[in-house]
């Protein structure tokens, strides 16, 4: 026999009556005091997947594409919702251009989750979502590297002209950071011991973080800038990634470079990006990645 877990006290006023938006507003306010809502973007992805494609796409949201789901998710209708539900649900958006890992590690799971709390509400019986992750593998997302040498990257970072791509490269190189982080650093997180670079932080009024002013040769990564999301009065177009800050060494090779950058760096205010793009702003993630690859081919 099944066991009692007891009553819940859903009582009719309870129950979704537009599930859709239920759901979102479930998720951006929970009822437990301990659980937090999701986040204004995160939200913005559910709707997304659920009820409202992006007018720009070609694909549809799962409420958009199958528009009876509700009806054919009642046990009485003669015309039930399955598992091919969810699989013309995929292949659509594989269709118009989406890729797999964005379908299986997004999208999917979002309609799956909507779909298992709909269940428990008795709005459908069935979650197709989660059939097609049931009957699909995971994307292979490793990635084929190519493998070379410390002196051939030396010599690739030294062939480099420009002085802020190669300090940016640089630094990515020798302390392992990550595109968002290397363009989201900002002067005060970065503490160069020597008198030129102090004198340029004095000149411009610019004050060390707390984390690096007593740490000479140290960058600081926060965790904090997200993307789409203001840190230090700025909207970031990419985040950092990380979990915790971190507190990293900056050697000599790094520091030559950083300051070659710094000479010729343009002035550009508050938040104060170390790297800066052609407008004035913060050197954007997607065009660096896109000048190293460039610069590779050549």
């Amino acid at each position: 026999m099944p066991k009692e877990w007891g009553n819940l006290g859903q009582s009719k006023k309870e129950e979704w009556d537009n599930p859709c938006e239920d759901f979102l507003a479930m998720k951006k306010d929970p009822e437990l005091e301990d659980e937090e809502g999701v986040t204004e973007k995160r939200l913005e992805a559910m709707k997304r997947a659920i009820m409202d494609s992006p007018e720009e796409v070609e694909w549809q949201a799962w409420d958009e594409y199958v528009p009876d789901w509700q009806d054919r998710g009642d046990p009485n209708s003669p015309s039930q919702l399955t598992g091919q539900d969810g699989v013309g649900f995929y292949n659509q958006m594989r269709e118009a251009g989406l890729a797999k890992s964005t379908i299986y590690k997004e999208y999917l799971p979002i309609v799956q989750e909507f779909l298992a709390e709909c269940m428990k509400r008795n709005v459908c019986d069935a979650n197709p979502a989660a059939f097609v992750l049931d009957q699909t593998s995971p994307p292979n997302t490793d990635k084929d590297y190519p493998e070379i040498t410390v002196n051939e990257l030396g010599g690739f970072l030294r062939w480099i002209g420009d002085p802020q791509y190669r300090a940016a490269y640089t630094t990515m190189s020798k302390i392992a950071t990550r595109r968002g982080e290397t363009v989201n650093i900002d002067l005060p997180h970065l503490h160069l011991d020597h008198p030129i670079y102090l004198a340029y932080l004095d000149d411009r009024g610019i004050d060390l973080h707390e984390v690096v002013a007593d740490k000479p040769d140290s960058v600081y990564i926060s965790s904090e800038p997200t993307v789409d999301e203001k840190y230090r009065g700025e909207i970031r177009e990419v985040g950092n990634k990380t979990a915790e800050g971190k507190l990293l060494p900056i050697d000599r090779e790094l520091k030559r470079v950083l300051l070659d950058w710094i000479a010729v760096r343009p002035d550009v205010g508050y938040p104060y990006p170390l790297f800066v793009g052609e407008q004035g702003s913060r050197l954007n993630g997607d065009y660096l990645l896109r000048e190293i690859k460039q610069e590779l081919k050549e």
